[in-house]
Parts: C-alpha cells; sequence; structure tokens
C-alpha cells in the first residue's frame, strides 16, 4: 500500500486546512445522510401520490432535489463544529490555480479513455453470467419522456447540484471517515460506495474509476472545487450524450 502511495505521490498530509473531531465528522455525515434519504423519499411518496405515477420524470426530478437538503444541513453542522466558522478550509477548498486546471483536465480524459473499455469489458462478464442489467441510469432513461422543465430541472440536479453534494459527502466527509484505514485504502473504499451508491449495475467499474479520479485529484491538488468541476463536467457530457441520443 505504501508503494501503490508513494507511486501516485499523494502528500502527508490531508487537503483540508482544518480537521473535524471524529464525533463532528459522524454527526455531519449520517446527519446529512438521513436528511437527504428522508427529503428524497417525502418527496418521491408526495409527488406520486399527488401525479399517481411513481415512475414520472416529475416525481423523479423532485426526489432527486429532495436529496439535497442535506446540504444545507451538513454546511450548517460543518459550520458549527469547532472551531467555528472556517468552513472553506474545514471543506478544503480554495481559489483554482492554472495546475487545478491541468489536472481536471487530465481527469477528464482520463475518465473519457476508460468509460467505454470498463463498461464494455463489464458488461460482457455480466452476460456471460447471466446477469441481468439496465442499459442506462433511471434518470437518464427518463429524458426522452421528460417535458423542456422537468430535463432542464434534471440537468439542474445532475451537473450542479449532484457534483457539489457528491464531492462534499464522499471525498471529503467519508474519506476522513475512513482515513484510520490507511490513504489507499480509503480512496479504494470511498469510490467503490460512491459506485455502488448510484444503483446501476452496468456502470460500477466506470464509476468506481471515476471516484477515484476525482478522490485523487483532489488529494494532489489540496482543493475540493477540482474535484467538484471534474465531477461537473463528466455530469455534462453523460447527460448531454444521452440527450442527444434521446
Amino acid at each position: 500500500m505504501q508503494q501503490l502511495r508513494g507511486s501516485l505521490n499523494l502528500p502527508n498530509t490531508p487537503p483540508w486546512r482544518n480537521s473535524l473531531s471524529y464525533r463532528s465528522l459522524l454527526a455531519v455525515f449520517f446527519g446529512g445522510l438521513s436528511i437527504g434519504v428522508l427529503g428524497s423519499l417525502g418527496a418521491e411518496l408526495l409527488f406520486a401520490v399527488t401525479l399517481g405515477d411513481l415512475q414520472s420524470p416529475k416525481v423523479i426530478i423532485v426526489a432527486m432535489a429532495g436529496q439535497y437538503l442535506s446540504l444545507p444541513v451538513m454546511l450548517f453542522w460543518l459550520y458549527r463544529s469547532l472551531p467555528r466558522g472556517e468552513l472553506f478550509a474545514k471543506l478544503g477548498l480554495c481559489k483554482l490555480k492554472k495546475g487545478d486546471w491541468r489536472a481536471i483536465l487530465t481527469g477528464i480524459v482520463l475518465i473519457i479513455l476508460s468509460n467505454e473499455i470498463l463498461t464494455s469489458a463489464w458488461k460482457m462478464l455480466l452476460d456471460y453470467f447471466g446477469v441481468v442489467y439496465y442499459e442506462q441510469q433511471n434518470i437518464l432513461a427518463l429524458l426522452s419522456q421528460a417535458d423542456f422543465f422537468t430535463v432542464l430541472g434534471m440537468g439542474i440536479c445532475t451537473i450542479i447540484g449532484a457534483p457539489i453534494i457528491e464531492e462534499i459527502f464522499f471525498r471529503r466527509l467519508l474519506y476522513e471517515l475512513l482515513l484510520p484505514l490507511g490513504t489507499i485504502r480509503a480512496i479504494l473504499l470511498g469510490s467503490f460506495l460512491f459506485a455502488v451508491i448510484h444503483f446501476f449495475l452496468l456502470g460500477i467499474p466506470a464509476l468506481f474509476f471515476m471516484g477515484l479520479v476525482f478522490q485523487i485529484i483532489f488529494l494532489l491538488r489540496g482543493n475540493l472545487a477540482c474535484a467538484m468541476i471534474a465531477h461537473a463536467v463528466a455530469n455534462l457530457l453523460a447527460f448531454a450524450g444521452t440527450l442527444l441520443v434521446a
């Protein structure tokens, strides 16, 4: 593990400037997770009853928006955690530098080049064992049925909302929670959980690799904004490609 860490040239110090106590970290992480799940389920149930169709694109977009209730909750608890304030320092956010843009571009290129290879190889393996899977994520598959405003809402949630909240949740909070296991184990396990939580069997290898790229960019550049932007661009490409096909 140490040799792998050395080959990646990962820094010995964490990218955030203010660490949290483990108690505060657990409170922010599980508090945000609980609010996100409850917000999503509550919004989905309310609109499903109103519209009478659980698979309606409008229900899906409202459920996505409900997840983002966790963002202000996490930010508030982070702000209140000792030392109070200094939110950007706790998150590991700072101004972008020229080298940050190179790292973002490199990460995006790696994701684009690996996506088709990983997905095709994984698809062959699933087919060989007769495993049933969906060709697209649920939200992307629904684009062809959605009206303009629903597509717009999906785009905002996918391209702006998801990168912000998922990078805070996985690359910052979950990573520090897993860090006692060791840097490499924390990166690998966090990336695996990031892939699994999308509930998209066919996309697990590609999502796992994306998680690795985002986490390593954050650690190498010391700026969570780099991971957020790389994530946003990756989601933009996936969303635009699916929209064009739909």
